[in-house]
């Protein structure tokens, strides 16, 4: 299985948040992690904006640099355009998003935003948590 993590996710790795242990327990099962590059960045800011450390920034390079990470091109940005008029996205989820629907098979996304949740679940994709956060 593959696992597709977006920002929310991912942070849930660093800031001990309700779904800790359901993220770290999916990774563990997960034959792939996936994540826009974007992601990068978003967790990157986000970690700093929380005042994370050194350790923890360099924890996050770590486990970055064995992520499948799906690139920004034209027809990401296209499909993100579409995902974001129909669902209401913002720009970041919609990449996300189109980001995990270019991965080949049953991917699970990796999501604790209500919003991103709602649109995924309604173009069929499967989803952690398994409930609307």
């Amino acid at each position: 299985m593959t696992l597709y993590l977006d920002a929310s996710a991912w942070l849930k790795l660093y800031l001990g948040e309700p779904g800790t242990g359901a993220v770290f327990d999916a990774m563990a099962e997960a034959d792939t992690i996936a994540s826009c590059r974007h992601a990068q960045a978003e967790v990157l800011a986000a970690l700093l904006r929380a005042g994370a450390g050194g350790p923890v920034l360099a924890d996050f390079d770590d486990l970055w640099s064995a992520v499948d990470s799906v690139e920004i091109d034209a027809l990401l940005c296209e499909s993100a355009a579409k995902l974001a008029a129909r669902h209401g996205l913002g720009t970041l989820d919609a990449l996300h998003l189109a980001a995990a629907r270019t991965i080949p098979g049953a991917a699970t996304l990796a999501t604790w935003d209500r919003r991103l949740w709602d649109a995924a679940q309604a173009e069929g994709l499967k989803l952690l948590p398994a409930r609307r956060p």
